[in-house]
């Protein structure tokens, strides 16, 4: 059985460019792409199902070490869940494996792989989330049934099943519960540096955006109109929250909900990312047009490129 996991980067960026594909594979005009390692994950250990001939299943992370004290010097990270097992690999480091508890049933990483919330048939096969810190190995057991969560790169998690929240901290202690029959809660996120957690609440009359911090205090509910188009998106010190509605997208502050930014135009954005400085990339579709924004939280935006069909697909 052969499963490879191929890390290959991109480098030398020197301009935009609109890359026209014409086949499958392509390597676009100002990059190049280099393979740097290729990765067995079963070599490490058995996966966490087999899906039939050829087929398994690996939980799976794949980034840089974000506490590097060389930023210009980039270290690859892969972390793999497994049947019984969580391993770390990085650049130039040997192996670390850390044994779980009991059988893996899934995984949620935070955003840089330094913790992973797996879910478990615990001690007595009662079902519960192990949360591990992946460079250390320490673990907590949260006797929580549902792999619905996020996790913080602090190791806080918020358990987020459609009528409830649950906050806890690293060490695996319930510090909040709120439970709404009445309300949904979708499309959660949680800020890089765990300040800020937002979620959208959605009940038969109204629609909310509620943010809260990691400890389950409310800063702020703001009632919106529309469909949601997007997971919201966090700046990465908390300070601004943006939202996509399918007729508004707008920043909010995180500290209170007031509008710091907001954009009418049509159609709405769908797809969005921030900066480590705090501005935004975002992406709407328009027929077989994709128009990509640039805005910065200084200045408004400063760029609207329309890309024209044929130079874009959907992943």
């Amino acid at each position: 059985m052969s499963f490879m996991l191929l890390l290959a980067f991109l480098l030398s960026c020197s301009r935009l460019t609109l890359l026209d594909h014409q086949n499958e594979q392509w390597i676009a005009d100002g990059f190049e792409v280099t393979v740097d390692e290729t990765i067995d994950p079963l070599s490490f250990g058995d996966p966490i199902r087999n899906l039939g001939p050829g087929k398994a299943e690996v939980a799976c992370f794949v980034g840089f070490r974000e506490d590097d004290p060389d930023p210009e010097n980039e270290v690859w990270r892969v972390v793999l869940v497994l049947k019984d097992r969580v391993v770390l690999l990085e650049e130039g480091r040997p192996p670390l494996i850390h044994s779980l508890t009991s059988n893996s049933g899934g995984a949620v990483f935070s955003r840089s792989g330094s913790y992973v919330a797996v879910r478990e048939a615990g001690l007595d096969w009662e079902p519960v989330l192990e949360l591990v810190h992946v460079p250390s190995g320490a673990s907590a057991l949260i006797e929580e049934e549902s792999i619905a969560c996020v996790v913080a790169e602090n190791g806080s998690v918020v358990i987020t099943e459609i009528h409830r929240l649950a906050f806890y901290s690293p060490e695996g202690y319930l510090l909040a519960e709120i439970s709404r029959p009445g309300v949904e809660y979708l499309y959660p996120c949680i800020s890089e540096d765990g300040s800020l957690f937002v979620v959208y609440e959605q009940s038969e009359l109204t629609r909310t955006i509620s943010a809260y911090s990691l400890e389950g205090t409310e800063l702020f509910a703001r009632e919106v109109s529309g469909a949601f188009m997007a997971y919201p998106e966090i700046t990465p010190d908390g300070s601004l929250v943006l939202l996509s509605m399918d007729t508004w997208s707008g920043f909010l502050s995180g500290s209170d909900g007031t509008v710091a930014w907001e954009c009418r135009e049509n159609p709405p954005m769908e797809n969005f990312t921030c900066s480590p400085n705090g501005d935004l990339c975002a992406a709407r579709t328009s027929g077989d047009r994709l128009i990509v924004t640039s805005i910065s939280m200084d200045s408004g935006l400063l760029a609207d490129f329309d890309v024209s069909p044929g130079l874009w697909r959907t992943p």
